[in-house]
């Protein structure tokens, strides 16, 4: 589902062949390649929950801007797939990233992340990093 949708924006897909990568996808275009983290989840109608990775049993990781550049989640209850920049991570990552598909019941705006605002791919508003520089 997500590679489908980013072949939609405009991107050619590649896929690490080593299961040892922090990142699932890796889109192409205008020669610019990002690092995703693909993620699924059943939302309740209200918010998206979007967690950290699970590397083991006992062992969890946070995604930082330093292992990925968006993470990418598609939510089986409403079936969108929204994109979140690491630059919205911080720089030390998050145990969870949450999106509201309404709005809050108190009217609360500060630190509320809406759905409708992470629909689309985020290149065109992130820095890529320079080593991932397409070729010439």
């Amino acid at each position: 589902m997500i590679a489908a949708d980013l072949i939609k924006h405009g991107f050619i897909i590649c896929k690490p062949i080593t299961s040892d990568a922090r990142f699932d996808l890796v889109p192409y275009k205008d020669r610019e390649y990002y690092r995703v983290q693909c993620k699924h989840n059943t939302s309740h109608g209200e918010t998206i929950v979007i967690k950290r990775r699970r590397t083991g049993q006992s062992h969890m990781t946070k995604h930082t801007p330093e292992t990925v550049d968006w993470i990418a989640n598609f939510d089986n209850t409403s079936g969108l797939i929204h994109y979140i920049g690491a630059n919205k991570l911080g720089p030390e990552g998050r145990n969870q990233f949450d999106l509201r598909l309404v709005p809050c019941k108190k009217h609360q705006r500060s630190s509320t992340h809406m759905s409708a605002d992470f629909l689309e791919p985020p290149a065109h508003f992130q820095e890529p990093n320079e080593r991932q520089s397409g070729p010439e």
